[in-house]
């Protein structure tokens, strides 16, 4: 006769190792990848005073370092022998002038010199301590993007009673696409606007104009009366 056997109800669970104290491997993987802090220790007034004024000495320490590079960057300009900073002129308008452009921007600086303005102009300002070139860029693209390309500033002109046209969206979108470093815009014939009402009309519409491809521009000039400088 055959014996009928129940099955096992109790299972024999093996208990995972527990050591009293952490070992070595264990801690050091818990802290694997973490940096340690000085959180929640309690410092004296002592040290709380040596933090300040190290913290101190960093901040002067960046600042000079700072300074130097500055100064570094912009030696090569300074005193009468140093390089002159290079200013594109650049037509965007039929009826824009970059001769007389450069004319205005010289007497804003230098009031009462009439220099003559067929070409490239070199002129010093003593009261930057620098000397400035200044260069008429006319509106063929190959010529306008190698000038803009070594150009320190370049200066848009505009007009109000001239739309850009396709040629100087072109130029516009080029100089843009190989980079630039900083653009000025400058409103020739704002006169011939009246009533005169109507002038900061016209400018914030040239500049909502020139911001769609330069952002950061923020600055026009009413070829007339320059109040702001570079």
């Amino acid at each position: 006769m055959e014996q009928h056997h129940h099955r096992s109800t109790t299972k024999l669970s093996h208990k995972p190792f527990k050591s009293r104290h952490a070992t070595k491997s264990y801690i050091k993987e818990l802290t694997k990848g973490k940096v340690e802090s000085d959180r929640g220790s309690r410092k004296t007034p002592h040290q709380q005073v040596m933090s300040k004024i190290d913290r101190r000495n960093q901040a002067k320490q960046i600042r000079q370092i700072k300074q130097k590079e500055n100064v570094k960057s912009t030696i090569v300009f300074a005193g009468h022998d140093g390089a002159p900073r290079l200013i594109a002129v650049l037509p965007l308008c039929q009826d824009c002038d970059a001769a007389l452009a450069i004319q205005k921007l010289n007497q804003s600086v230098i009031p009462h010199n009439v220099l003559p303005t067929n070409g490239p102009l070199r002129v010093r300002v003593e009261r930057f301590g620098q000397s400035v070139l200044y260069v008429p860029v006319g509106r063929d693209l190959i010529a306008a993007m190698n000038a803009c390309r070594v150009a320190d500033f370049i200066i848009f002109l505009l007009s109000p009673d001239h739309e850009v046209g396709e040629d100087g969206e072109q130029l516009i979108r080029a100089i843009e696409g190989q980079g630039v470093s900083n653009v000025l815009t400058m409103v020739q014939h704002l006169d011939t606007i009246q009533p005169p009402k109507k002038q900061p009309q016209v400018i914030a519409s040239l500049k909502s104009y020139i911001n769609y491809f330069f952002p950061n521009q923020d600055k026009e000039w009413a070829g007339e009366k320059i109040e702001v400088g570079c």
